[in-house]
């Protein structure tokens, strides 16, 4: 093996390659960027009456030392280009800076150039384009020094003078091959960014339909078409596109049988497939473009759905734009590293005419249809020209302390003032709060209050740190339902709700139906299986026999599973423990009020008592007969003889003296 050997390089002169590194050194850049906390170069409401808007922004210069410049300039063209012909609708040019002898030169360059309040929003398509582009010129004098640009593409948005409310126009459109469909929509005209509702209803077909022809409904999908037309440059009139949507079928006579000569508008299910999903794929992609013009789908929606024989199809579908209404020019940036960049499909949002460009909307509709006899399916089309118009231009908004200062300085005086009330006064740590009333004495300290009466009033820790935990349940605080302190629950998120569904226009959501969900509602038990069934007993004979034997049958079999329940009942639950929560008996047991977990020693009713008419022999002890000496430390009770007439007297009744027991000693 032959080991070849290493490449040679050619060498290179030292000089010519510092030279190189001087020459990338010395060349300047040039930066073009927003204002401070903005993301667009546009600020203000473009096409708004009473408004102004501007292209404003910052040039930066960074330059190494030494490097003279003699002018520096900005400029702002807008090109329309289609079918290779160019015409400039708009140039304007600002000089920023001259450069002075012996003057420090500047490397920051504030701008701001005037829109005409005509401008159109830019528009991109692979064939044809409408741009405004910034060009930043840095010119040197010197025979040999070519001047330094650079060049950025600005995206402007139009705005709608304001107060601008669109009214409820109801636009129906129906079809009625192979069987009746309706769409409806609000109105015609829509704000760019706003929510564009479709009502779509398929009436209950005729019987023939279903039975004779099989003729099944599978979806219903709704598109928001964008078509941008070129206009011919001799007669500068509008040719139409003859771009058509990627559909599956077409609404030709022959459909009526249920097929069509057309390959795409009827097809086998072995080679297409019938999964409804798929027309979400085909709306996606389902753009086109030519020489004059470009079609695109940009919002779609739509739902699986089946004829029902007694209920008509009602599918509400909400198309969403691909963005919202365009931000304000001048707001302050969002939190985070990431935030939002203009593209150029979003610039064509609105219906606009310019001198090469038509960009229109309109909204279409597939039904799409299986005939079962012969395994084809056909789509019906239903087109309704739509208009977008650019969003409502905001008020101008006053910062917070500037109104509060205006109402504050024009605002009228209040009548009266309000005072705090004593009540309110601070207390402070170890000394009496006031009285309530005049020269009354102070407030008991929670230290020296006498105990509460009743245990159901809250008392205090008898511990500075956290409470206890029978200290904490008793605190809880459930409030009622209807309290109005309490903030009402959060709802579970609706469905979305337009204003005039239902009674204007379109149905409410409870008439939507598509054909499911009467089946969705019902909870179906299957059958049981085989094996199931094998172990159920075997009431064959029972069927045999006569009612008073299939009675008696019965009576057994119910007492013996009632026997069986009651040998396989769990055992009583034991006693109730002591509850721990009872506290002990304290000094002031009997101030407690009766009920209490701390009750008092009953008291048995003293009652009057005369001198005792004979004397009794018999000896007493502590533990009388009567159970009246349960507790140890109550007062043992009189003897009350009851063969004995007693008189009412002032004098309380003697004790009966306890004889000691001879026989201990």
């Amino acid at each position: 093996m032959s080991l070849e050997p290493p490449p040679t390089y050619s060498p290179e002169t030292p000089s010519a390659a510092t030279a190189d590194v001087e020459h990338a050194v010395a060349e300047p850049q040039i930066l073009l960027i927003p204002p401070a906390n903005s993301v667009s170069f546009q600020k203000g409401y473009l096409g708004a009456e009473g408004e102004r808007a501007a292209i404003e922004g910052e040039l930066q210069v960074k330059c190494p030392d030494g490097y003279q410049w003699d002018k520096v300039s900005i400029s702002l063209r807008t090109v329309e280009t289609a079918n290779g012909s160019e015409i400039e609708l708009g140039n304007s040019e600002l000089v920023l800076s001259s450069a002075v002898e012996h003057a420090p030169q500047r490397s920051s360059f504030p701008f701001s150039i005037p829109l005409p309040a005509d401008t159109p929003q830019c528009v991109h398509t692979p064939q044809s384009s409408l741009t405004h582009t910034l060009s930043a010129h840095l010119l040197r004098s010197g025979a040999g020094v070519h001047a330094i640009s650079r060049s950025l593409l600005v995206h402007t948005r139009r705005y709608t003078s304001r107060p601008h409310e669109l009214t409820i126009a109801p636009e129906t459109r129906t079809l009625d091959d192979p069987t009746r469909v309706e769409v409806q929509i609000p109105r015609t005209t829509f704000v760019a960014g706003e929510l564009l509702p479709v009502y779509v209803t398929v009436p209950v077909p005729r019987r023939e339909l279903v039975t004779e022809q099989a003729l099944r409904l599978r979806n219903i999908r709704a598109e928001l078409v964008r078509s941008i037309q070129l206009k011919d440059d001799d007669a500068q009139e509008s040719v139409e596109a003859d771009v058509q949507i990627q559909t599956d079928s077409s609404t030709d006579d022959d459909a009526n049988e249920g097929s069509s000569a057309d390959p795409s508008a009827s097809s086998p299910i072995g080679k297409r497939g019938i999964n409804s999903s798929n027309f979400a794929q085909e709306a996606a992609t389902s753009s086109s473009s030519d020489a004059r013009g470009d079609v695109r789908v940009v919002s779609f929606s739509g739902a699986s759905c089946r004829l029902h024989p007694t209920q008509p199809i009602r599918v509400r579908l909400i198309l969403h734009p691909p963005t919202g209404s365009p931000d304000i020019p001048h707001q302050a940036l969002p939190p985070g590293d990431y935030y939002y960049l203009e593209s150029d499909d979003d610039c064509a949002s609105i219906t606009q005419n310019t001198l090469l460009h038509s960009v229109t909307f309109s909204l279409r509709v597939h039904a799409t249809f299986m005939n079962m006899s012969n395994h084809t399916e056909r789509t019906s089309t239903i087109t309704i020209p739509v208009t977008i118009i650019p969003p409502t231009a905001r008020l101008p908004e006053v910062e917070h302390d500037i109104d509060a200062a205006y109402h504050k300085k024009h605002d009228r005086p209040p009548e009266r003032t309000v005072r705090v009330e004593d009540g309110d006064a601070p207390r402070y740590e170890g000394v009496p709060g006031p009285s309530f009333l005049a020269n009354a004495p102070p407030p008991f300290e929670e230290r020296e209050a006498p105990p509460p009466f009743s245990t159901t009033a809250p008392e205090a820790s008898t511990s500075s740190g956290l409470p206890t935990f029978m200290e904490s349940e008793r605190e809880i605080y459930l409030p009622a339902h209807d309290d109005p302190s309490m903030p009402p629950p959060s709802l579970p998120p609706s469905d979305l709700v337009i204003e005039g569904e239902g009674t204007l226009f379109g149905f409410t959501a409870s008439d939507r139906f598509d054909g499911y969900s009467d089946e969705a509602d019902r909870s179906f038990t299957p059958p049981p299986s085989m094996e199931m069934a094998s172990r159920d007993p075997d009431v064959t004979r029972l069927a045999n026999l006569d009612g008073t034997t299939a009675m008696e049958a019965l009576e057994f079999a119910l007492d013996h599973q009632e026997g069986i329940s009651h040998e396989h009942l769990p055992p009583p639950p034991p006693p109730p423990m002591d509850d721990p929560s009872d506290p002990p008996p304290s000094i002031d047991s009997a101030f407690r009020a009766p009920g209490d977990s701390q009750t008092a020693t009953p008291q048995v009713p003293a009652p009057a008592f005369t001198q005792v008419a004979e004397e009794t022999g018999t000896h007493l002890s502590v533990d009388s007969p009567d159970g009246h000496g349960g507790e140890a430390h109550a007062p043992p009770p009189y003897v009350v003889p009851e063969h004995v007439e007693h008189h009412n007297v002032a004098h309380p009744p003697p004790y009966v003296d306890l004889v000691p027991n001879t026989r201990d000693h």
